[in-house]
Parts: C-alpha cells; sequence; structure tokens
C-alpha cells in the first residue's frame, strides 16, 4: 500500500472541513490520498484516483448533502465499497464521517452507511484525527513508535516506506546482536508494538551516532575536548 488513507469527499466541503482534514492527517505523518496533494498537473485524474482507491489502506468518506448529489463521490465510494466486499476477513475499509447531516440524512442515502459508527465532523479536530489513528493503528504499529520516538529526539526519518528502514532494522537484527554492553534487548516479535518501537529507534540512534563519530574520525585516542565537543 501507499497510502494510509484516501480521501473521498466532494469538493463543496474542502474550505470548511476537507482541506484541514487532510492537513492535519499530514501532519501527524499518515500518508494522505487527496486531491489537492495527489493530482500533478498533467495526471489523468480517473487513473490517479483509482491507484488511490486501489492503494489505500482505508477510506475517509466525508459524507454531505452535497456528497449524495455527486456522480463521482459515489463512483469512488462504490471503490470501495467492491474492495471492502472482495477482501477476506471481513475487515471494514471505510471510515464515514458525517458532515453537517444527521442520521435520517444517511439513512434515505444509503441505510447500509447509517448503520456504521461514524465521525461527526463537528468535533474538535486532533479528536477526529486521533479516532482515525486508532483504526489505523488499533494496538500501535512499532515502525510509527520508533519514528516518533527519533522525532522527539530532533532526527528526521524518512516516510516508513522508504527502504532506509530495512537498512536500519537489518542493523538493529545484526550489528549488536551479541554485544554485551548494550542496556536494551533486541525487540524480538513477541514484543509489545510500544517495547519494540523504541527499542527499534534507540538502536537506531546508535547507529546514527556511529556513524557521524566514523565521518569526523572520531575515537579511542581523540582529545577529550573533541569528544565532548561531538557529544
Amino acid at each position: 500500500m501507499l497510502y494510509d488513507v484516501f480521501i473521498c469527499h466532494a469538493s463543496e466541503d474542502k474550505v470548511e472541513f476537507v482541506r484541514h482534514l487532510a492537513a492535519r492527517l499530514k501532519a501527524r505523518r499518515i500518508e494522505v490520498w487527496y486531491d489537492e496533494f495527489s493530482l500533478k498537473l498533467g495526471d489523468s485524474l480517473r487513473q490517479s484516483i483509482d491507484k488511490g482507491l486501489s492503494k489505500s489502506r482505508y477510506g475517509v468518506v466525508v459524507l454531505s448533502n452535497a456528497f449524495f448529489k455527486k456522480n463521482w463521490t459515489n463512483w469512488e465510494l462504490d471503490g470501495l465499497v467492491a474492495r471492502q466486499m472482495n477482501q477476506s476477513g471481513g475487515n471494514k475499509l471505510i471510515i464515514p464521517i458525517w458532515h453537517n447531516i444527521s442520521k435520517e440524512d444517511i439513512t434515505a442515502y444509503s441505510p447500509s452507511l447509517a448503520d456504521k459508527v461514524a465521525i461527526n465532523s463537528s468535533e474538535d479536530l486532533d479528536g477526529i484525527v486521533n479516532k482515525i489513528e486508532d483504526v489505523l493503528n488499533p494496538k500501535g504499529s512499532t515502525l510509527l513508535i520508533a519514528r516518533d520516538f527519533l522525532i522527539k529526539k530532533g532526527i528526521e526519518p524518512p516516510i516508513v516506506t522508504d527502504d532506509w528502514w530495512l537498512d536500519m532494522l537489518e542493523y538493529c537484527g545484526k550489528e549488536y546482536l551479541y554485544h554485551e554492553y548494550l542496556s536494551f534487548p533486541i525487540p524480538w516479535i513477541n514484543e509489545s508494538p510500544e517495547n519494540r518501537g523504541v527499542n527499534i529507534a534507540k538502536h537506531i540512534l546508535q547507529k546514527l551516532w556511529q556513524d557521524k563519530a566514523e565521518e569526523v574520525l572520531l575515537s579511542q585516542l581523540s582529545k577529550p575536548e573533541d569528544v565532548w565537543r561531538f557529544i
């Protein structure tokens, strides 16, 4: 998958709600397919949307009176419903948000959508994003926890789909596997996402510091004042 969420919406709802939601999701480092972010000059609109629909883990569907009147939004919703019906395991792909509408409005449009637990756009925006994150990663994501730990330490890692993370994980599993001086354990699979993420981040910090020390030719023979400046 390339994206965490695809935002399905009517253009009339951009200014009041959808644009703010997309920006807040992006600020949380959630990978979002949103037309103002994802479409570039010369792109085929249909092909780009098809890609977004097929390559997103979930669809955030902003239901509104404007949404109900659009053929295009209904086509996007049909694509998400088709994916949900065809996948195994019964996972729910659609995250509905009710925007300035009532349950009666939803029921008149689609009784099956009215039966789904939904988010209301009148809620606090951070609260809405928190609820979406809870759906995306209900038990926490190991790499996202590692990423956020690094960010708090002043490191700006690439997105978690970048091969940089594979290099870092290989380092975690090999470089210091048998070194007794490490004060934190290797994050094996039976650990919780929280523990695994934090431990991976610590290993990554160790590697980044070591790489930097090698770059500036720091060693056990370096002068104490040089080591202090490096630290």
